[in-house]
């Protein structure tokens, strides 16, 4: 994996009726500060844009479907540091996402899942200067 992400396992406690996942606890050191929780659903047909955040961390976790997130990494690029990469997940894997500032990052839904959709736990509200977006072809 590129530098700026890293894939955390959650906390799944088994239930009868029905599992109970844990996102994310304010002591653990992925977690820096509460901006907003929001769901962005993913059509199968339309990847979504590259973006870059200047400030904003990002906690991904799929919640419906399958996504491929794709990470491209234009700090520091060197013999010893990859500059891309990419991960399928799904809900029934129970893994989150942390992306920090300054890495690129895009994702799709997976075939074949119609739609698709993640939750992100972000460390600050939405900007829109806080954000660089570019079309999906510019990387892949």
């Amino acid at each position: 994996m590129i530098e700026g992400v890293k894939i955390i396992d959650c906390n799944v406690i088994p239930k009868n009726n029905g599992n109970i996942i844990h996102h994310t606890k304010v002591l653990e050191p992925s977690f820096k500060s509460f901006g907003e929780l929001y769901i962005s659903t993913i059509d199968k047909s339309e990847p979504k844009f590259w973006k870059k955040h200047k400030e904003m961390i990002c906690s991904i976790m799929v919640i419906r479907g399958r996504v491929k997130f794709h990470f491209f990494n234009d700090i520091n690029q060197s013999e010893n540091n990859q500059c891309y990469s990419y991960i399928n997940m799904s809900f029934e894997e129970s893994r989150k996402l942390i992306i920090q500032p300054n890495t690129w990052f895009a994702f799709q839904s997976v075939k074949p899942f119609h739609e698709s959709a993640i939750l992100n736990l972000a460390s600050i509200e939405h900007q829109d200067n806080e954000v660089e977006k570019i079309p999906f072809s510019k990387f892949t």
